[in-house]
């Protein structure tokens, strides 16, 4: 039994007289080298339930045959489902990465270099860019395909008002209007921008 993507290798122990031969069958299709070792590798799930075997001859014409064996691939698990961009603030409070996994699964964690960890840690107190990656695997210990998640930290934006004028006279010929500017300056790509009037 092997997960999908996985190697299977397969041995026979055989002795007589002569130079043995070995002969390796897949459902009844001559497949593999003389050895009595057989690698398939990256098994695909089109090879499940295949029947394994293998015929021996020798120098001295004498056969004998191997019991076949079933081989069983186990589908791997999808990979998490989370948001592949995580964004906060500098300073904002450190919210959990909540995968979303399948029943009776487990979470796996790992950092930029491939390196498994226990959960992902970050902290707000300055501009970052960290990037994760997450599997899951079954009770058979099959493992998914790791989804990658990135997450973002900006500084707060900085804006600031300046007005034409700070007072505005309700009679009269002049200064009867102002305007207002607000000057932002962010990280951020798009921001959006509410005025309102207390």
């Amino acid at each position: 039994t092997i997960c999908e993507g996985s190697d299977a290798k397969f041995e026979i122990n055989a002795t007589g007289y002569g130079k043995l031969h070995y002969n390796w069958y897949q459902n009844g299709i001559k497949i593999g080298v003389d050895s009595n070792v057989l690698v398939l590798t990256k098994v695909g799930l089109t090879l499940k339930n295949s029947k394994i075997k293998c015929l021996i001859t020798s120098d001295c014409q004498s056969i004998t045959s191997s019991e076949s064996v079933d081989l069983n691939v186990i589908e791997n698990p999808i990979s998490p489902k989370i948001n592949p961009e995580i964004g906060f603030c500098k300073l904002d409070a450190v919210q959990p990465l909540n995968p979303e996994i399948l029943p009776n699964h487990q979470i796996h964690w790992f950092n930029n270099l491939g390196n498994s960890i226990e959960n992902p840690t970050y902290n707000t107190s300055k501009a970052d860019t960290l990037v994760f990656y997450v599997s899951q695997s079954n009770t058979n210990n099959c493992f998914s395909l790791q989804a990658k998640v990135k997450v973002i930290i900006n500084n707060r934006p900085i804006f600031g008002l300046n007005a034409s004028s700070f007072k505005i006279c309700s009679f009269g010929e002049i200064n009867k209007s102002a305007t207002i500017k607000c000057n932002l300056s962010s990280d951020f790509e798009s921001l959006s921008q509410f005025w309102l009037n207390e």
